[in-house]
């Protein structure tokens, strides 16, 4: 920080709780990610240990000047909200066994742009908490939220925490194989509920076949 002043005095002056962007924030010095470093910046060998962030909700009709770009991402999806890609692009920063833990709107979890992000999921992390509040106004804001963290790294048999609100003592969370969750859309309950589901529509026609 030596010579440094203007740094200092922009860091002495940021409010850390105002919604104010901050103007000091370097990546590469804080972290070493940088976009010429692909290895850091693309979830190579390095990458940092946590992502944690709420990312902005914009609708697709909002972000067309930007779909050239995003089709590069595994997760796109022309009707997707821009939230979505804040996962893939969380992941990538991410070293291995590193976690991300974000709070987004729930839309994903069954909507038809969600496909591609749940198989996402699915595919290339260890899912570890999913706490969807189905409505619960956590904020005030339009959009009904859920928590999600996960691990970089694959586990076919890990177990995802699961819940619809945030745990306590005599309400915890409850356990869920990540195997019983599928990219048609993420239905949390319990194992027999799971095992209902499953026999009602292998016994049924879903709706979307009539």
């Amino acid at each position: 920080w030596a010579g440094k002043d203007s740094e200092v005095s922009q860091l002495a002056t940021w409010r850390p709780f105002s919604d104010e962007s901050c103007p000091w924030f370097d990546p590469f010095w804080m972290f070493g990610v940088t976009p010429s470093n692909p290895s850091l910046a693309r979830g190579g060998t390095g990458g940092v240990d946590v992502v944690l962030g709420n990312p902005p909700y914009v609708r697709q009709e909002a972000i067309k000047h930007l779909k050239a770009d995003l089709k590069n991402y595994q997760v796109y999806t022309g009707t997707s909200d821009l939230y979505t890609y804040f996962y893939e692009s969380g992941f990538n920063l991410l070293k291995e066994q590193g976690i991300l833990a974000f709070i987004t709107s729930n839309k994903w979890m069954r909507a038809k742009y969600g496909e591609k992000l749940r198989a996402f999921f699915l595919e290339q992390t260890r899912l570890l908490q999913l706490i969807d509040f189905k409505g619960k106004p956590v904020f005030d804001a339009t959009v009904d939220a859920n928590i999600l963290l996960f691990k970089k790294g694959t586990d076919q048999s890990a177990t995802v925490w699961v819940g619809g609100d945030l745990p306590t003592t005599e309400k915890p969370l409850q356990p869920l194989a990540q195997s019983l969750l599928n990219k048609q859309a993420f239905v949390l309950g319990d194992e027999k509920i799971h095992a209902l589901k499953a026999k009602i529509e292998a016994k049924g026609t879903p709706l979307k076949e009539w």
